[in-house]
């Protein structure tokens, strides 16, 4: 038996999904700049939050090329600002 076909992320979808991104990494980011200000950056404390931020990266990076796979009639140049807004709004 076939499994049911799963229905990707609107555009809708995926501009919340961004938009949620977005903070969590600019949220990461002044926590690792709070740690590495009160502890060495050699802490584990800074390398998890820094780490953390990475791996939102790269998430947000996946998504940037699913989006262009999902919402064809919109990748003309809007992925670029679905997924990196160039910081909070």
């Amino acid at each position: 038996m076939k499994r049911p076909r799963k229905v990707p992320l609107t555009f809708e979808e995926h501009d919340a999904l961004g938009a949620e991104l977005q903070a969590m990494r600019d949220r990461l980011g002044e926590i690792a700049t709070m740690l590495s200000s009160r502890y060495p950056k050699c802490s584990s404390d800074y390398d998890i939050a820094a780490k953390a931020q990475r791996w939102v990266d790269r998430l947000r990076s996946r998504l940037d090329v699913r989006f262009g796979h999902d919402c064809p009639e919109h990748d003309c140049g809007m992925a670029s600002k679905v997924y990196y807004r160039g910081g909070a709004r």
